[in-house]
């Protein structure tokens, strides 16, 4: 999604379709699997199939995240997804869920997001305390996904002017 974005490519289920599959490739020969990746492995993911210029943020807090935005950058958060708000889950969702923050509403105290884990995603708000509190990266193991750190995947723009 983030990739699509900078390259203003339309998301279309076809693209999206070919996407996971070579993502899902991509991981089962560089990962041994193909299931859920931590921020550490998105990135990596990021810049190697992509050509991504990543950093990651270990300790996010509302305030780094909106300063990443405003640099027109992208922010890729992993969730413990069963903490997170999501009226278009089907219960009880997934454990572990990743989406894309694009922006952020100061007045309601949400962030703007596109959520590929369901059909109503694109622009998804959710209140700041809401993903903050469901914000976990992966730890491996189903049973201590909230004890994940505070963890987030910046996606450089590039193409912003200095």
């Amino acid at each position: 999604m983030a990739h699509a974005y900078f390259s203003d490519t339309t998301l279309t289920p076809a693209y999206m379709e070919d996407e996971i599959l070579k993502t899902i490739s991509y991981e089962e020969k560089a990962l041994g699997y193909f299931n859920d990746t931590s921020v550490s492995d998105t990135a990596l993911f990021a810049r190697t199939q992509y050509g991504l210029s990543t950093r990651i943020i270990d300790a996010a807090t509302v305030s780094l995240i909106k300063n990443e935005l405003d640099n027109g950058n992208v922010v890729i958060a992993p969730m413990a997804g069963r903490y997170l708000p999501n009226p278009y889950f089907t219960p009880p969702g997934p454990l572990y869920h990743m989406l894309v923050i694009i922006g952020y509403d100061s007045v309601s105290g949400q962030f703007i997001t596109n959520d590929p884990g369901t059909r109503n995603g694109a622009g998804l708000r959710y209140s700041y305390d809401s993903l903050m509190s469901a914000l976990h990266d992966w730890t491996g193991d189903k049973n201590t996904i909230t004890t994940g750190a505070k963890r987030v995947l910046i996606i450089e723009n590039e193409n912003k002017s200095s």
